[in-house]
């Protein structure tokens, strides 16, 4: 059983579960005419993606309203991608990937460019979630038609890193960081470059 908090758009709806747990459920048609506060039953044909909450029972459904709904379709794309592939993939990646990758087309449409300095790093770091993200960019040339650079696979891969591990992005990116002033340490006590 599942109340409804928000229709995100007539595919998606943010719910709140039996176990009062926020969850964004995605299928066809789910969305249609669905109001707030509404009950749902069991329901078929759609997956649901729970968030994890630690913070106040707003924070999800404030984030969710500041995400336009194909970035979220989106994100739930590639968490399915990656699923494919591994195991178990901690859900809560999803709305922080969402909003990362809704920043990431801004940036592009404005003709701002963000490199990644480590990109060649998490590459060699995290290969399987590079693939994965790499696959990602399809995705969101598909729904926006917006090319992202490569450097973002770089960035969304970190996203799919933690969702694989207990780290957040922020801990996927400070091992990056740290191999790569390891790595210019050996180069530079060797006096060459692994490059």
């Amino acid at each position: 059983m599942y109340r409804v908090i928000k229709a995100l758009n007539n595919n998606s709806l943010l719910v709140l579960t039996e176990e009062q747990q926020e969850a964004i459920l995605m299928g066809k048609g789910l969305g249609f005419g669905r109001k707030s506060g509404e009950r749902l039953a069991e329901v078929t044909d759609a997956k649901a993606y729970v968030l994890q909450n630690d913070h106040d029972k707003n924070s999800a459904l404030q984030t969710v309203n500041g995400i336009a709904p194909v970035y979220i379709e989106i994100a739930t794309r590639i968490i399915d991608l990656a699923q494919e592939q591994f195991p178990k993939v901690n859900q809560d990646i999803l709305l922080p990937m969402a909003d990362h990758i809704a920043l990431a087309v801004k940036r592009v449409r404005q003709g701002k460019l963000l490199p990644n300095p480590f990109h060649q790093d998490i590459i060699t770091m995290f290969p399987e979630g590079y693939a994965i993200a790499s696959r990602a960019l399809g995705i969101i040339r598909e729904l926006t038609g917006v090319e992202l650079p490569d450097d973002e696979a770089g960035y969304l891969s970190l996203h799919i890193h933690a969702g694989l591990s207990e780290e957040n992005v922020a801990a996927s990116l400070a091992c990056a960081r740290l191999s790569a002033r390891v790595v210019h340490r050996i180069e530079d006590a060797l006096g060459c470059s692994f490059a």
